[in-house]
């Protein structure tokens, strides 16, 4: 009986457990999507789509009839919609470290009534605040909504909403909210930080702060890319790499944005092994902000924001529908580490000794793309484009 018992667990655990990649494989493709979404420009891009799947299955846990069908596949889903809250819950146990806090808040009209299965995911799966308001008394409501913004993210965002985002006829809006603050296993120097330029294009430049160190690194590189997995201390089996992608020409990242896939990612971590890198990586800040109705209306999430909105599995009725769906991203890289932020609505190891082939140059001194991502499941937690530091 008890070896009966052992198994059993055993084979609940390898369920949660593949439940939980199939989650973080969604995330992957879902947040690649998006980018080609938001990258409309020559500028900076930075969004958590951890944060931003999250906030929308909360929602999507809730749909049902067409409006489900177009949200699933917006998010790249292959799970069952009712083990989607749990998947998270075991993606979060086994995969994201405590470096990783991630709040979801669902705030509704004060008249809303709630069906106890969505509440039992919404608050017991996907740990979400379900806050009943008067939308009426919008400048109140933004007030609350930003206060909780604020303490989720350590006062890194203190403002996801504004007055004009809510009125009267609002009848639901979904927040969540993500903080990392990471250090690096093998930090810079700060007395190695020089200004220097960053190239935008061919021909213009900007002057940067540009960090420098020679070290062993998980690193790979092909005709056109160059690519390093820079660690975060680790926290048991539970893994964080900052992954950034270099083209190898100043303005190659205008014809790789378009070919950036999970499938892609693989291939070039996959490709990687430890090396010897004399490494330079700009600082930077970046704090971006994005209307995400339109983005993910472009992916398929049509009925979701009008009046065709079916989130009977929420209430009962059709009367609910998407009005605004915000995302807010803070990302600051330094000597010691990143400290990152969203909202949506350490281990010290021994150097690996230095070889005796030279250091392969990396030298990022024009736009690149990094990803954080968790090891193991290749969750993206932040993905970006730096192209102006």
């Amino acid at each position: 009986m008890i070896l009966c018992l052992a198994l059993f667990l055993d084979l609940m655990g390898y369920a949660e457990e593949k439940s939980a990649l199939s989650l973080a494989e969604s995330i992957s493709t879902f947040g690649f999507s998006l980018f080609q979404q938001v990258q409309k420009s020559d500028e900076n891009v930075l969004f958590s789509p951890y944060s931003i799947f999250s906030c929308v299955s909360m929602a999507y846990v809730g749909a049902a009839g067409k409006t489900a069908e177009e949200m699933q596949q917006t998010l790249a889903l292959k799970l069952k919609q009712n083990v989607v809250g749990s998947a998270f819950s075991s993606l979060e146990s086994t995969f994201i470290p405590s470096t990783v806090h991630m709040a979801n808040a669902l705030w509704t009209d004060q008249d809303t009534f709630f069906l106890s299965d969505f509440l039992h995911v919404a608050e017991r799966q996907m740990g979400a605040k379900v806050a009943s308001v008067d939308f009426s008394d919008s400048a109140n409501v933004v007030s609350q909504i930003n206060q909780w913004v604020e303490n989720a993210t350590d006062r890194h965002i203190l403002t996801l909403v504004e007055e004009d985002d809510i009125d009267s006829s609002t009848r639901m809006v979904l927040t969540n909210a993500l903080f990392f603050q990471g250090v690096w296993q093998k930090g810079f120097d700060a007395a190695e930080t020089k200004e220097t330029s960053f190239w935008k294009d061919e021909n213009s430049s900007v002057s940067t702060s540009m960090m420098h160190q020679q070290e062993q690194f998980l690193y790979g590189e092909d005709e056109e890319m160059q690519w390093i997995a820079l660690p975060f201390q680790k926290e048991g089996e539970k893994e964080l790499d900052l992954l950034i992608l270099l083209p190898k020409n100043r303005t190659g990242w205008q014809e790789k944005k378009n070919q950036l896939s999970a499938r892609l990612i693989d291939t070039y971590l996959t490709k990687s092994k430890m090396e010897l890198v004399a490494l330079s990586l700009p600082r930077f800040c970046i704090e971006l902000s994005y209307d995400l109705k339109a983005p993910l209306q472009s992916l398929g999430m049509k009925s979701a924001f009008t009046d065709e909105a079916n989130f009977s599995k929420i209430n009962g009725m059709q009367d609910l529908f998407l009005n605004k769906t915000l995302h807010k991203t803070f990302f600051s890289l330094d000597e010691k580490g990143v400290t990152a932020a969203s909202a949506t609505a350490a281990s010290m190891n021994i150097k690996s000794a230095l070889g005796k082939e030279p250091p392969k140059p990396f030298l990022a001194d024009h736009p690149f793309f990094f990803l954080l991502i968790e090891k193991k499941s290749k969750t993206p937690l932040f993905l970006g484009l730096l192209t102006n530091p």
